[in-house]
């Protein structure tokens, strides 16, 4: 090779070498970049998986039962402690979602989740727009049933506002409540969609603990604090009534029932009752004309239905805590919501 061909050469190739040295800072800090953007992309992923996690509820063992489930759009998740451990007998067995305590029940030989032995609540309460609907998603469990009481008389009145006697069109006295129920049923096993056209009936005493249309509490003839509406497209009913008063070995309660019919044959049929926390009815039986007749002898605590078992066999002691209402203050009195799934098969 000539000389000026051999320098011609050099100067390539060193110019070339320099360039590539000069670029290789370059290409590592492109590809570091590159690695990093990765890194946060699943740095990102893992926080989306651990959100996503964090919706369910993980039930407890002790007091609950083994399934987990989320919140239904109108309840919020909450630890609720009972005046007696709930002890439930059978495997297919599930019990209330209620005043926002995520509950529920089964055999303690069935667990389709992990668990611990703690009877805690672990929740995070998502967006409602994070929440399916009830169609779609089993927000809602199996309320436990309890006894009718000695005081049901179907009395055939649908009515919304059952403080009218319509015998004589006198109204109950008392701190108004505006009561508002959920039914749902099972669809598939996994999935609820709205209970329509189930009949749902309420009964309850007035502010003095007393029943209309019977005839061991004087009443016969009238049709006060009685009556049913029919549950909406949305499963839905309401009720204007007042807060019940107390009588001698029962605690502040109100009584339902649900039914549906072919023709005179009743198809279906589910009887239970609400509960209300001891604390707001202290509140409102200390105003009138609650307050003239003194402090109530019985409490959730000491209420042999609400510490009791239930009639269907699903819950051994406590019902009582799987049936409360949620109330809420509001301007002229209270609002008390809870949502109920039944299993129509």
């Amino acid at each position: 090779m000539s000389r000026k061909h051999s320098s011609k050469y050099f100067r390539t190739h060193f110019a070339s070498a320099m360039k590539t040295e000069s670029e290789a800072p370059d290409k590592v800090q492109r590809n570091l970049g590159r690695t990093m953007k990765s890194r946060e992309a699943i740095a990102e992923t893992r926080k989306i998986a651990i959100a996503a996690t964090a919706a369910l509820l993980i039930v407890g063992e002790g007091a609950a039962g083994h399934y987990a489930i989320l919140p239904s759009q109108h309840q919020t998740a909450t630890t609720t402690t009972s005046p007696a451990p709930i002890t439930l007998s059978s495997p297919s067995a599930s019990v209330s979602s209620v005043s926002g305590t995520a509950t529920a029940a089964s055999g303690a030989s069935v667990a389709p989740v992990a668990l611990t032995t703690s009877t805690t609540v672990t929740t995070a309460t998502p967006s409602l727009s994070d929440i399916p609907t009830a169609a779609s998603q089993s927000a809602y469990i199996v309320d436990p049933q309890v006894t009718e009481g000695p005081y049901w008389v179907d009395e055939e009145l649908n009515r919304s506002d059952i403080r009218v006697d319509p015998t004589d069109g006198s109204v109950q006295e008392g701190v108004r409540l505006v009561l508002s129920l959920s039914v749902q049923k099972a669809t598939d096993g996994a999935s609820w969609s709205p209970f329509t056209g189930a009949q749902v009936d309420v009964w309850q005493a007035n502010y003095q603990g007393i029943y209309s249309d019977e005839a061991a509490e004087g009443t016969v003839g009238k049709k006060f604090l009685r009556g049913y509406q029919v549950t909406d497209e949305n499963g839905a009913v309401q009720f204007t009534t007042v807060y019940p008063g107390w009588y001698s070995g029962r605690t502040v309660h109100i009584h339902f029932r649900i039914r549906t019919f072919d023709g005179i044959q009743t198809t279906f049929e589910f009887t239970s009752q609400l509960f209300f926390e001891d604390s707001i009815t202290d509140e409102v039986l200390s105003q009138a004309p609650y307050n003239a007749r003194g402090r109530p002898d019985t409490t959730n605590a000491t209420d042999s239905v609400y510490t009791g078992a239930s009639t269907d066999g699903t819950v051994q002691n406590g019902v009582g805590s799987l049936l409360m209402l949620t109330l809420k203050k509001a301007t002229d009195g209270y609002t008390g919501s809870f949502n109920l799934g039944a299993e129509t098969t």
